[in-house]
C-alpha cells in the first residue's frame, strides 16, 4: 500500500509540473481564427480591382470606389496620389462621372480619355497639371462639364476642346495664364456670347500689362505682334518676342537696341530675315531663331554679331541647298558659337541630314552633271592643247563657281 501510494503521489506530482507546459503550447482559437479572417480579408482587398469580369488585368489603383446615384455610375478617385489617369478597364461598368479631384497629375496626355466615352462630368482641379496635350480629351463627346481650375496651367488652345461639342461648364480659374499670341483662340472662344459658362473668373498672369485682368475681358487683338514694336529704348539688354505672329524681319527693326545682349524670336511664324535685320546688334550674346518658317538665312544677316556666343536654330523647315551655304560659312569663321537644330527638311534626299555635312559632302562632290570621264581622248592628245577650243575650256573653267573648282592648297573667303 506504502507503494502504490507513493506512486500515485509521484504520478500526481509529475502531472501538476507538466499541466503548465501543455497550457502554454495550445493554440489559442480566438487568435488563430481571428489572424485567419485578416489573412484573408489582406488576401481580398489585394485583389480587388485587379480583375475586371472578363478577367484582364488592370493597371489603376485599386482603391478608388465605385458607386450608383440617380442611375448615374460615379468613380470616386479623389485624393488617391494619382499620376496618370486610370485605364477605363478598371471599373465594372462605364462611369459616367469621374472625380479625379486633389491628386498629383501633371500632364494630360493625347488619347488619355480613351474609353471613357460615356463620361458626362470630369473633375481634375486641385492637380499639378501643367500640360494639356491637343487630343487629349479625343472622344468624350458627350461631356458637359469640365473641371480644371486649381492647377498649374499657363497656356490651352481652343483645338484642344474641339474634341467636345457639347461643353457647357469650363472652370478654368486659379491658374497662371501666360496671356499672350498662343493663347489667342481660346480667349476667343471664352467670349463668344453663347459660352458664358467657359472660364468665368480666370484672369491672366502674365504678362505684367494685363496681370489681374479676366480672360473674358482681354482684347485678343493685342496678345500677338506682326512686327518687331518701334521705339525700343536703348538700355534694354533683354528681349522676348516668342509665341507672336512675327513673318518677317525688316531692315533696322533692332537699330536702337545698342545694348541688347539676348533676343528671344521663336515660336513666330518668321519666313524671312532681311540684311540688316540685326544690324547694330554689336553686343549680342545669344539669339533665338527656333520654331519658325525660316529654310535659310540670307546673305549677311548675321555680320554685326561680332560676340554671338549662343545661335538657337532647331524647329525651323531649312532647305539643303546653295541657298543655306552662308549660315555654315559664317559658323565656320565663328567657331565660339554654340548652334544647335541645323537639320535638313528639304530636299527629300537630305531630309535629317546635318546641314553641315551635307555643305560638305556639296563641296567635296563634283555634280554628275559636270564630271568628265578619265578615258575621254581628247583629255590626252597633245595635238588639241593651246587649241581654241582649249582656250575657251580654260576661260569657261575660270567661269567656273569656286565650289566646283579643283581645291586649292589656301582658299580665302570673304563674307563682308
Amino acid at each position: 500500500m506504502r507503494v502504490i501510494s507513493s506512486l500515485l503521489l509521484a504520478s500526481l506530482l509529475l502531472l501538476l509540473l507538466l499541466l503548465p507546459s501543455i497550457e502554454m503550447k495550445r493554440p489559442a482559437k480566438g487568435r488563430g481564427l481571428k489572424g485567419a479572417r485578416h489573412k484573408l480579408r489582406r488576401e481580398r482587398v489585394k485583389g480587388v480591382g485587379r480583375h475586371s469580369r472578363s478577367g484582364r488585368s488592370k493597371i489603376a489603383a485599386p482603391d478608388c470606389s465605385e458607386f450608383t446615384e440617380s442611375r448615374d455610375i460615379y468613380v470616386d478617385c479623389q485624393e488617391r496620389r494619382l499620376t496618370s489617369i486610370p485605364t477605363s478597364q478598371t471599373w465594372s461598368k462605364p462611369p459616367k462621372h469621374l472625380l479625379l479631384t486633389r491628386n498629383r497629375i501633371k500632364v494630360l496626355r493625347e488619347g488619355a480619355f480613351f474609353g471613357y466615352e460615356s463620361l458626362i462630368s470630369l473633375d481634375l482641379q486641385q492637380n499639378q497639371i501643367s500640360l494639356v496635350e491637343e487630343g487629349a480629351f479625343e472622344g468624350l463627346t458627350h461631356l458637359t462639364t469640365l473641371l480644371l481650375q486649381h492647377n498649374r496651367l499657363t497656356t490651352l488652345s481652343e483645338e484642344t476642346l474641339i474634341p467636345m461639342p457639347n461643353l457647357g461648364y469650363l472652370r478654368l480659374y486659379d491658374n497662371p495664364w501666360n496671356c499672350l499670341c498662343q493663347m489667342d483662340s481660346l480667349i476667343r472662344t471664352v467670349q463668344v456670347p453663347s459660352n458664358r459658362n467657359l472660364g468665368n473668373h480666370a484672369r491672366c498672369a502674365e504678362p505684367i500689362r494685363l496681370k489681374g485682368m479676366k480672360l473674358k475681358q482681354v482684347d485678343p487683338e493685342i496678345l500677338c505682334l506682326t512686327e518687331v514694336p518701334t521705339g525700343i529704348p536703348e538700355d534694354v539688354v533683354h528681349i522676348d518676342l516668342s509665341y507672336n505672329s512675327i513673318s518677317h524681319l525688316k531692315p533696322r527693326d533692332f537699330l536702337g537696341a545698342k545694348s541688347l545682349r539676348t533676343l528671344n524670336i521663336s515660336n513666330n511664324n518668321m519666313e524671312h530675315m532681311d540684311t540688316a535685320s540685326l544690324s547694330g546688334l554689336l553686343h549680342l550674346l545669344a539669339l533665338d531663331l527656333s520654331d519658325n518658317k525660316l529654310h535659310s538665312v540670307q546673305y549677311g544677316v548675321l555680320e554685326d554679331l561680332y560676340f554671338l556666343s549662343v545661335l538657337k536654330l532647331e524647329g525651323n523647315p531649312w532647305v539643303c541647298d546653295y541657298s543655306i551655304h552662308y549660315m555654315v560659312y559664317w559658323l565656320r569663321l565663328h567657331p565660339g558659337v554654340k548652334h544647335s537644330g541645323l537639320l535638313c527638311h528639304a530636299p527629300l534626299e537630305h531630309v535629317g541630314e546635318s546641314v553641315e555635312e551635307y555643305v560638305h559632302s556639296y563641296n567635296r562632290e563634283c555634280p554628275k552633271d559636270r564630271q568628265r570621264s578619265r578615258t575621254d581622248p581628247d583629255e590626252t592628245d597633245p595635238e588639241l592643247w593651246n587649241t581654241p577650243m582649249e582656250v575657251q575650256g580654260e576661260l569657261e573653267e575660270e567661269l567656273e563657281p569656286s565650289h566646283l573648282r579643283v581645291p586649292q592648297k589656301y582658299q580665302i573667303i570673304r563674307l563682308s
